[in-house]
């Protein structure tokens, strides 16, 4: 990207900022403060004063540098199995969080925001958006497949739960060269419901009801996605619950979007560990 113009601090050095207080869930006043760096990371230059923080992490040209910067840690998820899922990132019941909405969510209702990710085969997470809480899944994954990613679908298996199956998803994905996995909420019998249900779901259904087992195995990869999940909430530094400063569909979004930026990171750094080994 070009410089700055009249810039006292670099793009880098503001992402390096950044990322150092979002690895340790603190707000942007904690990251000017130089008593809480160390070996690891200890800025050389001057820090800037919050103002200046705060509006440059802000600006459009960091989102971008953020974007290049999952997608690079992300690679190339051309030719790899995909499962949508979504995980609700709750806030307190009398938050006064003007963007945070009240859903479903496991065991009950709550409010706040939901991640809607596609997971890839090999685990990374090569497109996710952040949403209220009362959107639909389906609705959000049908523009990350069509906007998110960058690629199409050929030949590739996109699995789900039974709340993606619906005859617009499946014609969605079918369009983009996918085919959809998920466990069918009814079949229909009628002539006429099957014509307009489409190919993919038509097939889905026979499959279910000719390889009943065979589908059973095969959508048990579903729940790769929950240990992705899993590791998102539980691996220190990572996606866990959101600190109460972080509020705002804008602040959310980047806060989680880094969050999924050191999660790719850390799956680099096992595997370089390993071949090390």
């Amino acid at each position: 990207m070009p410089r700055l113009r009249r810039a006292r601090y670099s793009d880098f050095l503001i992402a390096c900022l950044y990322f150092w207080a979002v690895l340790h869930d603190r707000p942007m006043t904690w990251a000017i403060d130089r008593r809480h760096y160390n070996r690891t990371f200890r800025p050389r230059k001057v820090l800037p004063s919050i103002s200046q923080l705060n509006r440059r992490i802000a600006a459009e040209r960091f989102q971008l540098i953020l974007q290049r910067v999952h997608e690079r840690l992300a690679g190339d998820s051309r030719f790899k199995g995909l499962v949508l899922d979504g995980q609700a990132l709750c806030v307190s019941p009398v938050s006064q969080d003007r963007d945070a909405r009240i859903g479903h969510i496991p065991g009950g209702m709550g409010k706040g925001y939901k991640l809607h990710a596609a997971v890839a085969s090999d685990g990374a997470i090569p497109v996710f958006s952040v949403m209220p809480l009362n959107t639909h899944e389906m609705h959000v994954a049908g523009q990350m497949l069509t906007t998110g990613l960058r690629h199409d679908l050929n030949g590739v298996l996109v699995m789900a739960d039974g709340n993606y199956d619906a005859h617009v998803f499946h014609k969605l994905v079918a369009r983009r060269g996918g085919f959809l996995i998920t466990r069918p909420r009814g079949r229909a019998k009628h002539p006429v419901t099957r014509r307009q249900m489409g190919p993919s779901r038509r097939l889905l259904i026979d499959l279910w009801d000719r390889h009943p087992r065979l589908m059973a195995r095969v959508y048990q990869h579903r729940k790769h996605v929950e240990r992705r999940f899993g590791n998102l909430a539980s691996i220190p530094g990572l996606l866990g619950a959101l600190p109460k400063f972080v509020r705002g569909l804008p602040r959310v979004r980047r806060h989680v979007g880094a969050k999924i930026c050191l999660y790719h990171a850390h799956r680099l750094a096992k595997t370089a560990a390993k071949c090390d080994g």
